[in-house]
C-alpha cells in the first residue's frame, strides 16, 4: 500500500479542511484523484512553502524523461476468477537538470478516466544497471508475479522496493547533445490492476523538494493503459 505524505504546503491546505494527516493514495481510485486535486490547489499558497507545478520541460530541477505518448498492455488469455489482471509500466527515470543538486521525491499522484479507473495502483522503484539490463517498458503481471518467463531477466539482478517517498535523485539528465550515461539507475514502475473493462492512468505528477526547501511538482504527458473492453482503440490499444 502506498501512502502519500503531504509536503508542508499540502498539510497547510489539508489542515484548513480539517484533514491533517497522511492522505491515502493507494487508491481505491477516487482517493488518488482527490489527493491530486488537493495538491494542485496548494500551488496557490504564498510564502516559502509554495508548490510550483511545471511540465517536464528540462528547465526545472527534476525531469522524469519519458517524453510524451503512452503505452498499452493487452488483456491476457488467462485472468483471475473475477476477471482481474495486472500490468506494469516503467520508463520513468528521474534525473537532474540543475547542476547535479540532489532532490527528494515526496510523492506521486495521477488521474484516470471515470469509466476505466484501476482497481488499484502500486508504485515501485526498480534499481538496475543499464549497462547490463534494459528499462522495463511494460510487462504483464507484477514484479513479484510475472506472467511471461521472458520478463524474468528484467528482475533477476534488479532491486525492487515499494513506494517512492524519500527517493533521492542524484543522476544528471545531461544535455540534448550528450549521450545518456549508462550505469546504476532507478526506474519508477507503476503496477495497475484492472477487470475486463481495462484501466488507465494519466497526468502523472511527481512532487519533490530541493535542499533549500523549495517545493515542486513535475507533470508528464505519458499515459498507461490496460487494454480492456472500455478502452478506445486509439488509446494505445489499436493493434
Amino acid at each position: 500500500m502506498l501512502l502519500y505524505r503531504p509536503s508542508t504546503a499540502s498539510r497547510v491546505g489539508l489542515a484548513e479542511k480539517g484533514m491533517v494527516g497522511m492522505v491515502r493514495v493507494t487508491l481505491r481510485f477516487g482517493v488518488a484523484v482527490l489527493s491530486s486535486v488537493i495538491l494542485m490547489g496548494c500551488s496557490s499558497l504564498s510564502g516559502v512553502d509554495r508548490i510550483e507545478r511545471h511540465a517536464d520541460d528540462g528547465s526545472h530541477p527534476l525531469s522524469v524523461r519519458p517524453g510524451s505518448g503512452g503505452n498499452g498492455i493487452y488483456l491476457p488469455d488467462e485472468t483471475g476468477p473475477d476477471g482481474s489482471w495486472a500490468g506494469m509500466f516503467g520508463e520513468h527515470i528521474p534525473c537532474l537538470n540543475d547542476d547535479g543538486v540532489p532532490v527528494e521525491i515526496t510523492g506521486v499522484t495521477w488521474d484516470s478516466d471515470p469509466e476505466t479507473r484501476p482497481i488499484s495502483v502500486d508504485v515501485y522503484v526498480r534499481t538496475f544497471d543499464s549497462r547490463k539490463d534494459d528499462w522495463l517498458g511494460s510487462a504483464l503481471g507484477t514484479p513479484h508475479d510475472l506472467v511471461n518467463p521472458s520478463d524474468e531477466d528484467l528482475f533477476d539482478t534488479a532491486e525492487i522496493r515499494e513506494g517512492i517517498e524519500g527517493l533521492e535523485v542524484t543522476k544528471p539528465c545531461g544535455s540534448e547533445d550528450e549521450a545518456w550515461v549508462k550505469g546504476v539507475e532507478e526506474e519508477v514502475v507503476f503496477v495497475l490492476q484492472s477487470g475486463p473493462s481495462g484501466a488507465n492512468i494519466k497526468n502523472i505528477s511527481f512532487a519533490y523538494s530541493t535542499p533549500d526547501g523549495r517545493q515542486y511538482e513535475v507533470v508528464d504527458d505519458w499515459e498507461f493503459y490496460l487494454c480492456g473492453s472500455k478502452i478506445p482503440k486509439e488509446k494505445r490499444c489499436d493493434q
